[in-house]
C-alpha cells in the first residue's frame, strides 16, 4: 500500500483528530489572513491621511495688530488686516499643498417658514434670539475644515461646500432632528436681525454627525474664538458667498475678508519650507498675521490608527502562539499513540524515514485543505470585518502574494512539529518499538 493511500486511511479512520486539526489551522490562518488583510488597509488609511492631510498650518489675522473700533450702532469692528482671497489663492498655489479652507465665524438665527427655530440644546431661555443662536461658519471648502478633517465631525448624508457651492448650509444630524429638517430644505439664515442684517435663504446640502464630544485646549487659537460658547451640534457650515450676504453691515467681514485659512502640506517633511516660502511672499505683511504650525490631526488620527493596528497584531500573535501549542500537543499525543502501527511497519521492512514521511503526508493534507478553504472564506470576511473596524470594506483585500507567505510559513511550522514529535520514537530501535506493541 503506498504512502499516499495509506495517509488517506488514518485521516478517515482517525477522523475526530482530523477535523480537529483542520478546524484549528483553518480558524487561525482566516484570522492571520483577515487581520493582515485589515491591517493593509490600515497603511493604506494612513498613507492617504499623510498625502491628504499629512501636516498643517495656520494662517491667522493678528487680532492685536489693529485694535478694535465701536461704530454709531454699537458695532465693534476688528482694524487688522484681514486675510484675503488673493493672499489665501497666492499661499494655495505653492506646491506642495494639498488643500485649503478659509472661515468666518459668528453667531447667526436660523428661521424655517419664517419661524425662529431653536439650537439643540434643551436649556432654551425663551428669547428667540438666544434659542435660535448657531454658531455660523462660512467655508471655502468644508471638507478641509478642521472639524471634519480632524474626525470630531463627518458628514452623514449631502455633499460638502466648495467653492462652487451656492446659497447652502450644512447642520447637524441632532439639529437636524430636533427640527424635523432634511436634505433640499430651505431655511432662512440672519446674522443679527436686530442690527437690520439681511435675511438670507439657504438649502441644507448636507449632515453631518458628531463624532467625539472632545475638546482640544491645547489650541493656541484662542483669542476672539466663539466655538467655546455652542455646543458641536450647534454648528452650521455655510457656503463661502453668503459671507457677502450676510455681513454687509459690518467692516472686518465678507467682501472676501477671512478670520482664518488652514493649509494641509502632502509630506510633513516639507512643512518648514513650505512655511519659509509662505513668508517670503513680499506683499503680505506678517506682522498683521500669525502662523501656527499644527500636526495634531495626522498625529491624532495615526495614533488611533497605530493602536487598532498594535491590537490586530496583538491577537494575532496570541492566536498562533496558542494554536501552536494545541497543534503541537495533538500531533506528539497522536505520533507517540502510534507505537504499534509503527511497529507493524517497521516490521515489514518500512524504514524510520519513510514512516515519518507518512505523518508529514497526513498532516499536508489537512494543512492544505484547511489553508484554502481559509483564503476563501477570509475573502468573504474580511470586507465585514473592516467594516466592523470602521474601514471601508473594498479596501479590506486578501492578497495572493500574501496567502502564500503565510501558508508557507504555516506549512514550515506544521513540518517541524511533525519532526520535532517524531525524535523521540524514531530514535529508539526497532527492537525497542517492537517489543513494546502489545
Amino acid at each position: 500500500m503506498n504512502l499516499l493511500k495509506r495517509s488517506f486511511l488514518y485521516l478517515i479512520r482517525k477522523w475526530r483528530i482530523s477535523i480537529l486539526l483542520l478546524f484549528i489551522i483553518f480558524i487561525v490562518s482566516t484570522l492571520v489572513l483577515s487581520g493582515i488583510a485589515v491591517l493593509n488597509a490600515e497603511e493604506q488609511k494612513t498613507e492617504e491621511l499623510k498625502e491628504a492631510t499629512g501636516t498643517s498650518f495656520s494662517i491667522e489675522r493678528n487680532y492685536g495688530s489693529g485694535g478694535m473700533e465701536t461704530d454709531e450702532k454699537g458695532n465693534t469692528y476688528l482694524k487688522s488686516d484681514a486675510i484675503t482671497e488673493d493672499m489665501i489663492r497666492k499661499i494655495g498655489n505653492i506646491d506642495g499643498i494639498s488643500g485649503y479652507n478659509a472661515t468666518v465665524e459668528s453667531i447667526s438665527c436660523v428661521l424655517k417658514n419664517g419661524k425662529y427655530i431653536p439650537h439643540s440644546e434643551n436649556d432654551l431661555v425663551g428669547w428667540d434670539l438666544v434659542d435660535s443662536g448657531t454658531l455660523s461658519i462660512t467655508n471655502i471648502n468644508s471638507k478641509y475644515s478642521t472639524y471634519f478633517i480632524s474626525n470630531i465631525f463627518e458628514l452623514v448624508q449631502g455633499e460638502h461646500i466648495t467653492q462652487d457651492t451656492k446659497n447652502s448650509i450644512i447642520v447637524s444630524e441632532t439639529y437636524a432632528k430636533k427640527n424635523n429638517l432634511k436634505l433640499g430644505d430651505t431655511l432662512t439664515v440672519v446674522n443679527d436681525p436686530e442690527n437690520d442684517d439681511p435675511f438670507v435663504d439657504v438649502k441644507i446640502i448636507g449632515i453631518f454627525r458628531v463624532v467625539t464630544d472632545a475638546i482640544d485646549d491645547s489650541d493656541d487659537k484662542k483669542v476672539y474664538d466663539l466655538a467655546a460658547y455652542f455646543e458641536y451640534n450647534d454648528y452650521i457650515f455655510l457656503s463661502n458667498d453668503l459671507s457677502n450676504k450676510l455681513y454687509v453691515n459690518y467692516d472686518d467681514s465678507g467682501n472676501g475678508q477671512y478670520d482664518v485659512v488652514d493649509y494641509y502640506v502632502s509630506n510633513a517633511e516639507n512643512l518648514d519650507n513650505i512655511i519659509q516660502e509662505v513668508k517670503n511672499i513680499k506683499d503680505i505683511n506678517w506682522k498683521n498675521f500669525n502662523i501656527y504650525t499644527d500636526d495634531k490631526v495626522y498625529q491624532n488620527t495615526k495614533d488611533s490608527i497605530d493602536n487598532s493596528s498594535t491590537l490586530i497584531i496583538s491577537l494575532i500573535v496570541i492566536a498562533i502562539i496558542v494554536s501552536v501549542g494545541v497543534i503541537s500537543i495533538i500531533v506528539f499525543m497522536s505520533i507517540k499513540g502510534r507505537k504499534r502501527e509503527i511497529g507493524i511497519l517497521l516490521s515489514i521492512g518500512k524504514s524510520k524515514v519513510v514512516i515519518m514521511f507518512q505523518f508529514i503526508i497526513e498532516t499536508m493534507i489537512v494543512a492544505l485543505i484547511s489553508f484554502a478553504s481559509s483564503y476563501f472564506f477570509s475573502k468573504l470576511i474580511a470586507g465585514s470585518l473592516g467594516q466592523a473596524m470602521g474601514k471601508i470594506a473594498e479596501s479590506v483585500i486578501i492578497q495572493k502574494e500574501q496567502f502564500i507567505i503565510i501558508a508557507g510559513i504555516g506549512i514550515f511550522i506544521l513540518l517541524t512539529i511533525v519532526i520535532i514529535s517524531c525524535i523521540p520514537i524514531m530514535k529508539r530501535k526497532p527492537k525497542d518499538i517492537l517489543s513494546q506493541m502489545e
